[in-house]
């Protein structure tokens, strides 16, 4: 059985505590790895902060902000999104140049990092048998739609992405805690079924790691 969860955006009142967050967490491993991509290409350091544009990475998924160029409106307008990410508005494009360096080992890695730590700090669920749901996001592909899926974005593919609509995308399946909080999480092609076993393998791995289990 699916059980889909939605992440809504934060509210005023929850505000402060990721700020806190924000402030004390350690990404220095995947600060380190990044900083190397960059180092090993001869083209010298990033032109804004590592960090900080992992922040705002972060802080685009928390909020539930939809683009790139929305968060760069965000950051721009608001003091508070200013603050938290410990910089200002770099232009959309440097995003897309970012996260095409840092690529999709170095972000898998970062999630990582905070599951971990987030383990340590009891705020996935401190029971040792965790009780677990699947939640399925679409995610829209920005490529051009050809015969078989994207011409761009070549493993994009034509799928639900609401009740009422078909786009060609992709889909994040993430299995998550009863706190809303992610454990693990599979991307495929937005054509592909919900990947519940597969999951839960992936999920029962980590949580060995942690002396946990599914309930």
């Amino acid at each position: 059985m699916e059980v889909i969860v939605r992440f809504e955006p934060i509210s005023g009142a929850t505000r402060d505590t990721l700020k806190l967050l924000f402030s004390n967490i350690d990404i220095s491993l995947t600060l380190s790895l990044i900083e190397a991509k960059y180092a090993n290409t001869g083209r010298g350091r990033s032109r804004f902060p590592v960090r900080s544009m992992l922040l705002a990475l972060m802080f685009m998924r928390f909020e539930a902000i939809p683009s790139v160029r929305k968060l760069c409106r965000r950051l721009r307008n608001r003091q508070f999104a200013h603050e938290i990410c410990e910089f200002g508005a770099p232009d959309h494009t440097t995003f897309s140049k970012f996260i095409t360096r840092a690529g999709p080992e170095t972000v898998e890695k970062l999630f990582l990092d905070f599951l971990f730590q987030a383990f340590k700090m009891g705020i996935i669920d401190p029971s040792v048998a965790i009780m677990v749901s699947v939640d399925s996001t679409f995610m829209k592909a920005y490529s051009r739609r050809g015969k078989k899926g994207g011409l761009s974005d070549r493993g994009a593919r034509v799928g639900r992405a609401d009740r009422r609509s078909y786009k060609l995308g992709w889909r994040a399946h993430t299995l998550v805690s009863m706190k809303a909080l992610p454990i693990t999480y599979i991307v495929r092609a937005a054509n592909d079924k919900v990947l519940v076993k597969p999951l839960m393998r992936k999920a029962s791995r980590l949580l060995r790691l942690h002396g946990k289990s599914i309930s």
